[in-house]
């Protein structure tokens, strides 16, 4: 071969293999532009970790609002069916159950205190066999005071009563630690706009101030003022247990609030919270609000529309005041005596809190305690 002839033939195979080398440098480059676009670099990442924390943010607030008006509505139909089963009694009995009595069956108030009227509902909310259960006993003697009911650990007494109670109390499904058994609801009837008559019987003159009074049945024409404007019942928390410091569940004595055997609701607000943490209690009591629906004693069974809704609940010598709580934002789910609920606001008019309870007229506890009363004669002037 001659050298021209080799030459040329190496020059080919310097071409050849420069060629075999672009090609392999470029199928490199390809895979790894391809490996790159398979991936995140941790900038990147985080970018879209703070995009998805930031969105999170954005709808979680609304997943809980949404959720707690779907806990607020689910209180409403409970109050509905409240509304449903007076009437229901009405129909039946031709009067409305008291407030509170001192006997069932024959059977006297336990420990001086009385029997709440709540029992009467239960058989028109699904409550059938508890009601039966419960009436059963009282027949046959078999109920031995307070303290015995709850070491007996009787049946009708233990769980919750499912229709009364709202899913937005997170106490509403539990039990005291101390107790074996509790019956737990989230209703007190609304007994007016004025205290409930001391152990002395100085303010016996405001039995006619509420619809649910304490041993006095009404009728649903005993609501003058129509049953549109006046309070049936509200919703009630549930205490965590005796002396229960919480503002939303526990009861203050405060003994201002008795002036000359009447009451004046402005020391209920005023001294009712601590003043190093307004979520507590100023002082606790033994009461333990809505923990046996067949429990009467006044202030742990009823409400009197005498301060705001979520203020404290306060007590002196037997007598209460307000007492219409929730774990809603800003108020109260209220049951009007026609069977209507509405929805009120902490901020609704409440007169002049300064002033004492009245015997008859109109309430001075503008719009909420004149919905509280059957007979004010509000209902042209509010």
């Amino acid at each position: 071969m001659s050298n021209l002839t080799k030459l040329f033939s190496f020059r080919r195979y310097r071409q050849f293999k420069n060629l075999k080398f672009l090609e392999k440098t470029e199928r490199y480059l390809d895979d790894y532009l391809a490996s790159k676009q398979k991936g995140f670099t941790l900038v990147e990442l985080l970018v879209v970790v703070a995009i998805i924390g930031i969105l999170i943010g954005l709808l979680l607030p609304a997943v809980q609002a949404a959720r707690e008006a779907a806990r607020r509505m689910s209180c409403s139909n409970n109050l509905k069916q409240v509304g449903l089963a007076l009437h229901n009694i009405h129909d039946v009995q031709g009067e409305l159950p008291a407030g509170c009595l001192s006997e069932v069956c024959g059977i006297p108030g336990y420990m001086g205190g009385y029997y709440s009227g709540r029992i009467f509902l239960l058989p028109y909310i699904e409550q059938g066999p508890r009601y039966t259960a419960f009436m059963d006993d009282m027949r046959h003697g078999r109920i031995d005071g307070f303290t015995g009911v709850i070491q007996g650990r009787e049946a009708w007494n233990d769980g919750a009563i499912s229709t009364l109670v709202c899913p937005s109390d997170p106490n509403g499904e539990g039990k005291p630690a101390t107790w074996p058994v509790a019956s737990r609801l989230n209703f007190s009837f609304c007994a007016g706009d004025a205290a409930i008559p001391d152990s002395a019987g100085k303010i016996e003159s405001t039995d006619g101030r509420g619809l649910f009074r304490p041993l006095k049945p009404k009728r649903l024409a005993d609501c003058v003022d129509g049953t549109s404007n006046t309070i049936a019942g509200a919703e009630s928390v549930v205490a965590v247990g005796a002396y229960d410091d919480r503002v939303k569940g526990g009861v203050v004595e405060i003994s201002s609030l008795g002036v000359d055997g009447s009451i004046k609701p402005s020391e209920c607000v005023d001294k009712g919270r601590s003043a190093a943490n307004p979520r507590i209690l100023s002082s606790t009591t033994p009461y333990a609000r809505n923990n046996f629906f067949y429990d009467g004693v006044v202030a742990q069974s009823l409400f009197i529309a005498n301060v705001p809704p979520n203020a404290p609940v306060c007590s002196y010598r037997g007598t209460i005041c307000g007492g219409a709580q929730s774990f809603h934002s800003g108020g109260v789910n209220v049951l009007f005596t026609d069977g209507s609920v509405r929805f009120t606001s902490e901020t609704i008019d409440c007169g002049d809190l300064q002033k004492l309870e009245v015997i008859s007229g109109g309430s001075p506890y503008g719009v909420w305690g004149a919905q509280a009363t059957p007979a004010g004669f509000e209902t042209l002037t509010l």
